[in-house]
């Protein structure tokens, strides 16, 4: 993924490049930074915007990856080095890239590349983590009230019973006594730790 990626990098810097020494050349150099850009993606606006597109893509599969590989940790000793390398390759086609200019659209293009990155990131890893920690605690119902403890009592260890033979959900019991003098047994569903 990484060598496909660096490749891909390659590939579309040696493009861009010739396409912006071309573009940059019919240019007015005296121009301020705003007028030189607008200059310059007046005349090439379908061309870049297909460029910048492919670049914005380019960003975020780096982030990505980067991320990937930080996070996972699944990478053995020997070929943690590789990876590296070749992610380093990538982010060195997306500074290069930047490096003209364009370097304020690219500049956008990594914040957005990045939110949409952590965005991600951050939904993955609040899922994954629910999942890891089990059941939510949830009240299944609420039985009373009963007039003597044991009662309740009795309600409880025919709940936990039931829950015996279906093991696909951990369940607990509250009993309580509440202002009338009454018990009332809760029924949950246990996190499961």
């Amino acid at each position: 993924m990484e060598s496909a990626l660096v490749i891909a990098w390659i590939v579309y810097v040696i493009k861009f490049t010739f396409f912006y020494q071309e573009a940059y050349f019919y240019v007015d150099k005296r121009l301020s930074l705003l007028y030189k850009l607008l200059s310059f993606m007046n005349g090439n606006w379908s061309t870049l915007y297909i460029y910048l597109i492919t670049s914005f893509l380019l960003i975020v599969m780096t982030f990505f990856l980067a991320t990937a590989i930080y996070s996972v940790k699944q990478v053995s000793a020997g070929k943690g080095s590789i990876h590296w390398i070749l992610l380093s390759l990538s982010g060195l086609g997306c500074l290069v890239s930047g490096i003209n200019i364009l370097w304020p659209i690219y500049l956008i293009l990594l914040i957005l590349a990045g939110s949409v990155v952590f965005i991600t990131y951050t939904i993955v890893m609040t899922e994954l983590k629910e999942e890891e920690s089990g059941w939510e605690e949830d009240n299944i119902e609420i039985e009373g009230p009963f007039e003597t403890i044991e009662k309740a009592q009795a309600v409880v260890n025919n709940h936990l019973s039931k829950q015996r033979k279906d093991s696909s959900a951990i369940l607990g019991a509250e009993l309580y006594l509440e202002e009338d003098d009454q018990y009332y047994v809760e029924i949950y569903v246990k996190k499961n730790s």
